[in-house]
This record gives structure tokens, C-alpha cells and sequence, in this order.
């Protein structure tokens, strides 16, 4: 105890090993979900390769915090959800699943829920009166209950702001919404120039080729942005998700 107390470093190597592992496996989700995707070994080696030697990235596995662990997240989510050999309802259950554990992580997370539905109504598009009647949609919504009810009983205070759209410490008081896309656009340009070149050569040709794909990929973008307007201060750390 004493020893710990005098030299506490092998926690922070611990927290920056951990920090590093989810690092390196985003890179093999991201590498597997674009393969699901895009059903192409070059794009995916590419997506692979981009995270992998990203600034950003590499940057925030360095150090021992959540950013990375949710990027981790995100990658994992979107492979189960393009798996092409998951049944619908192994897929939105594992997404609930995720979702809630991830949560825990940090409440970023959520907006991984968005990108669920919309990715839900893109490409696999049930009818809602279909949908009500399935046991695995409120076996995933109870799941995904009882993982936030839990990371909300052990820290409640970090889950308050859900309760105070447009709170102080929202960008609402700092930045028009427009202001926002602006300020994040320009972090990822300062940080990342090479990957938003691609990233919108991507987006422009997918638009034409696989407008449905574009369109999704597209609304979540918007919808992340949007909820961190509505309730984060801008901070460009909040792109690494993205």
C-alpha cells in the first residue's frame, strides 16, 4: 500500500496499455467494418491504414483516456451492424449491448444509438408495425436499459446534463449551429488534411454510386455534430469518433 502510494506510476502504464489495446483493435474493426461496407479489400486496407497512422488517433492511444475506448466502440458497433451473415436480431441486440456497455465508458456513446436507427431505416427498413411485434427489439431496448441504469446508479453525476438540453454547457452559448460545423470542420482540417481530402472524395463518389450508403453515413455525421451542439462545449477532441 505504501509502495503504491509513493510510486503510483504502474497505474498510469496500466491505464495508457489498456488505452493503446483498444487502439489497436479499432483499427482492425475499422478495417472489417469497411470490408462489410464496401465489400472491398482495398477500401478497407485504406480505412485500416488511415486510422492506423492518423494523427489523432495515434495521438489520444497514447494517452490513457476514454476517446479511444469509444472509437474502439463505434468501429465494433458499425461491424456488427453491416455483418452481412448476422440475423437482424443479433445485430440490434449486440448494438444494444454495446451501446450500453459503452455508455459506461462515457456518454458520448450515446449517439451511437442514432447512428442505429439510421441505419436501420436505410437499409434494413421494417415496417414500424412489423418491428413493434419482434421479441428481440425490447429484448435489446430492456438490455440497453438495464447497462445505462447500472453506469448511472455508479456515477449519476456524469449522466445530468441529459436532463438540461441547452444547458450552460452546451456550445448553444458559444456557437450558432452553423458556427459549430464550422469550428469542428476546421479542427479536422488542421489535424487530419489528408483524411478529410479522402473523406470527401469518398462521400462525393458514394453519393453517386451508393446514394443510400452516402445518405446515412451523411445524417450521422449531422446528427453527432448536432448533439454536441446541443450539449457539449466545442472541444476538437470530440471528432475522433468521427
Amino acid at each position: 500500500k505504501n509502495y503504491l502510494i509513493a510510486d503510483p506510476s504502474i497505474f498510469f502504464i496500466i491505464a495508457r496499455t489498456v488505452s493503446a489495446i483498444f487502439g489497436s483493435l479499432t483499427v482492425l474493426f475499422v478495417y472489417a467494418a469497411a470490408k462489410n461496407i464496401f465489400q472491398n479489400k482495398k477500401i478497407a486496407l485504406l480505412s485500416a491504414l488511415f486510422i492506423g497512422f492518423g494523427f489523432l488517433p495515434v495521438s489520444y492511444s497514447h494517452w490513457a483516456r476514454h476517446w479511444t475506448a469509444i472509437t474502439f466502440f463505434y468501429s465494433m458497433g458499425i461491424y456488427i451492424l453491416s455483418h452481412p451473415n448476422f440475423s437482424i436480431a443479433k445485430r440490434y441486440f449486440a448494438a444494444a449491448l454495446l451501446l450500453g456497455i459503452g455508455i459506461g465508458f462515457n456518454v458520448q456513446m450515446s449517439i451511437f444509438g442514432v447512428f442505429a436507427l439510421i441505419w436501420f431505416f436505410a437499409f434494413d427498413r421494417w415496417p414500424i408495425g412489423k418491428l413493434l411485434r419482434q421479441k428481440w427489439l425490447w429484448q435489446s431496448i430492456l438490455a440497453f436499459i438495464l447497462l445505462f441504469g447500472l453506469a448511472f446508479a455508479i456515477w449519476p453525476k456524469g449522466y445530468g446534463f441529459f436532463l438540461l438540453m441547452g444547458n450552460a454547457a452546451s456550445s448553444t452559448k458559444v456557437f450558432s449551429l452553423f458556427g459549430v460545423f464550422k469550428f469542428y470542420f476546421l479542427a479536422f482540417l488542421s489535424a487530419e488534411p489528408v483524411l478529410l481530402f479522402f473523406v470527401f472524395l469518398g462521400m462525393l463518389r458514394m453519393f453517386f454510386v451508393e446514394r443510400r450508403k452516402a445518405l446515412a453515413l451523411g445524417g450521422f455525421v449531422f446528427a453527432y455534430l448536432f448533439f454536441f451542439y446541443l450539449f457539449f462545449r466545442p472541444y476538437d477532441r470530440y471528432i475522433l469518433p468521427l
